[in-house]
C-alpha cells in the first residue's frame, strides 16, 4: 500500500484543499470550544455563525440567477427553476404554518442528504485524481458517508425536542441507530480492506473520507452537552461548518474563474464581474444576506408579532429552494453544467 499524496492527488490545490475541504472541521471544533466555555456568548456566537457560513452559504445559490446565460437556459427549462421552486416555497408555508417543528425536521433530513451529496462529489474528484475506477469501491464509500451521517444524526434526534415528539415507538427508533451503527461499521471495514489491496492510496482523499464519515459527529459529543446552554442549534451548526465553508469555497473558487476580467462571461455580467473582483465585496455581500435573512427570520416575528411565523418560513423555503436548485447546478452529466461550471472548478 503506498501513499498519494502529492499535490497532483490533491482535489483542487493543497492550498485550497486544506482551506476549504478539509480543515473547515477545526473551525467547527474552535466554535464548538468557544459555546461550552464561554455559554454567556454562546447565542450571539450562534447567530453570526448561522448569519456567516450557514445564510452566506444559502445565500451563494442565487448568484447563477444572476449570469444572463443561466438565466436563458432557465428560462427554457422554466418548470424546473421556476415553477417547482414557487411550489417549494408554497409547500413549506403551508407545513411550517401547520406544524412549524414538523417543517424543522423535514428541513434536517433533505439538509443531511444534501451535504452528504455534497461530500460524496467532492470525493468523486479525489478518487479521479488517485485514477480510482472501481464501482464497488466507489458505492461502499458513498453508502458509509450515509450510514455513518445518519448513525451520528439519529442518535442526535433522540435527544432533541424537536424530533423526539415524532418518535412513536422509542425501542424501535433505538434499534435503527444501532442498525445504522453496525452498516457503518461494516462499510468502514470494506473501506479499509479496499485500501489494502489497492495498488496506490491518496492521503488527501482518505482524509477527506474521513471528514466525511465523520461530519455528523457532533450530534454524539456537543447535543447532551447542549443543555448547558440551552441552545440545540450549536451542535447541528458544529457538524455543518465544514459543509459551508466547503460549497462557499466551491462557488468563489467557480464565480472568480469565470467572471474575472477579460473572459465572456465578465463581458456580458458586469455585476458579477464587479463583485468578483474584490474580497470585500464577496464579503460584504454574504454579510448583507446573512444579516437580512437574521432580521427576516429573528427580527420580524419580534418586532411585527402580527406577522407570526412569516419571516422563519421565508428563510426556511429559501433554505429547501436551495436544496432543490443544488441538486441540478452541479449536475455535470448535463452538457450546459459540464460547459458552464465545470471549466473552472480549478485554480
Amino acid at each position: 500500500m503506498t501513499d498519494g499524496g502529492t499535490r497532483s492527488a490533491w482535489a483542487i490545490d493543497k492550498k485550497f484543499d486544506l482551506l476549504f475541504f478539509i480543515g473547515p472541521v477545526l473551525a467547527g471544533l474552535v466554535y464548538f470550544a468557544a459555546a461550552v466555555n464561554f455559554p454567556e456568548f454562546s447565542l450571539i456566537l450562534t447567530l453570526l455563525i448561522w448569519m456567516v457560513f450557514a445564510q452566506g452559504h444559502f445565500g451563494s445559490t442565487w448568484f447563477i440567477y444572476a449570469d444572463k446565460k443561466n438565466r436563458a437556459y432557465f428560462s427554457e427549462h422554466a418548470l424546473v427553476y421556476f415553477v417547482i421552486p414557487a411550489l417549494i416555497f408554497a409547500l413549506v408555508f403551508l407545513i411550517g404554518y401547520a406544524h412549524f417543528a414538523l417543517l424543522l425536521v423535514l428541513i434536517s433530513v433533505v439538509s443531511l442528504y444534501h451535504v452528504s451529496r455534497q461530500s460524496i462529489g467532492i470525493l468523486a474528484i479525489y478518487r479521479g485524481k488517485n485514477g480510482e475506477r472501481n464501482a464497488f469501491d466507489r458505492k461502499v464509500e458513498e453508502m458509509t458517508i450515509f450510514a455513518w451521517s445518519l448513525f451520528f444524526a439519529g442518535y442526535g434526534a433522540l435527544h432533541i425536542p424537536h424530533f423526539m415528539q415524532f418518535v412513536v415507538i422509542l425501542p424501535l427508533a433505538k434499534l435503527g441507530v444501532a442498525v445504522l451503527f453496525g452498516c457503518a461499521l461494516v462499510g468502514t471495514l470494506l473501506i479499509v480492506i479496499a485500501a489494502f489491496r489497492r495498488e496506490r492510496n491518496s492521503l488527501p482523499k482518505s482524509t477527506f473520507l474521513l471528514v466525511s464519515c465523520l461530519t455528523y459527529l457532533p450530534y454524539i459529543y456537543a447535543t447532551p452537552l447542549m443543555e448547558r446552554v440551552q441552545n440545540f442549534e450549536i451542535a447541528g451548526l458544529i457538524a455543518l461548518v465544514p459543509h459551508y465553508m466547503q460549497y462557499m469555497g466551491l462557488v468563489w473558487l467557480v464565480d472568480v474563474n469565470k467572471y474575472k476580467e477579460g473572459t465572456e462571461y465578465a463581458h456580458d455580467n458586469p455585476f458579477l464581474a464587479w463583485v468578483v473582483a474584490n474580497k470585500v465585496r464577496i464579503f460584504a455581500l454574504i454579510m448583507l444576506y446573512g444579516a437580512a435573512m437574521g432580521f427576516i427570520y429573528y427580527g420580524v416575528p419580534a418586532t411585527l408579532p402580527l406577522l407570526g411565523v412569516i419571516g422563519p418560513l421565508v428563510v426556511s423555503a429559501l433554505m429547501m429552494i436551495h436544496f432543490y436548485i443544488d441538486a441540478f447546478i452541479w449536475r455535470f452529466g448535463n452538457p450546459f453544467y459540464r460547459e458552464t461550471v465545470l471549466p473552472f472548478v480549478r485554480r
